[in-house]
């Protein structure tokens, strides 16, 4: 490099930050989270809802004699294989076929128990 070649002069500029409060932050960022963890909180009851409706559907049409229990326990087992051990859907699915199959319980009285209405055989 010769001597006299001007090396290219260099800018700094400083950005100056507006001021934020700590308290205002924090109290924001924890309304959002509140807000999150509510919406959360719905689709949780909203999912345990369609898993304990699709249970009674499944249960009625096997003690209505539509389907067989064993067969819709394999089922479920089945579908429970083809997804991702440990999510949610394994669990879920793996969970019905085993309550299908031998509910811990006794089943009680419920108003879903007559979803199929009975059939006149006369005709």
């Amino acid at each position: 490099m010769a001597g006299n070649e001007k090396q290219p002069e260099r800018i700094y500029v400083s950005v100056q930050r507006p001021q934020i409060d700590p308290k205002q932050l924090q109290d924001e960022l924890q309304r959002v989270l509140d807000t999150i963890g509510a919406r959360i909180s719905k689709l949780e009851n909203l999912v345990k809802t369609q898993k304990d409706l699709q249970y009674v559907v499944l249960r009625a049409l096997v003690d209505h004699g539509v389907t067989d229990k064993e067969l819709t326990c394999r089922v479920l087992e089945e579908l429970a294989e083809a997804t991702d051990a440990g999510s949610y859907e394994h669990t879920m699915l793996t969970d019905m076929a085993r309550h299908m199959h031998d509910p811990s319980k006794p089943r009680r009285q419920s108003p879903f128990f007559q979803l199929i209405p009975e059939r006149d055989d006369r005709n």
